[in-house]
């Protein structure tokens, strides 16, 4: 839930090191105020795997096998994410 009342349909399965991904990972339900809304993959995948790493405050994320066939989603999750505190 997003606190607003609209749910993320992501459906994902992680380890100490790596995260199985399904879903379309929505940024935004679709509103004809908001030119952007919509899915980033498709509504049942296509499925992807990441290897993820911690150090310190920063969490790297990468697909495995270096990309991930959402592109949209490999774009964005794909780096170095440092926690600000």
């Amino acid at each position: 839930m997003t606190g607003n009342g609209f749910v993320f349909l992501s459906d994902y399965a992680a380890t100490s090191s790596r995260i199985h991904v399904v879903g379309e990972v929505i940024f935004h339900p679709f509103d004809d105020a908001k030119a952007e809304g919509g899915f980033w993959c498709y509504a049942d995948g296509p499925a992807a795997d990441y290897t993820w790493s911690i150090a310190g405050d920063t969490l790297t994320l990468a697909p495995d096998g270096g990309k991930d066939a959402c592109g949209i989603r490999g774009f964005i999750w794909t780096g170095e994410w440092t926690r600000v505190k």
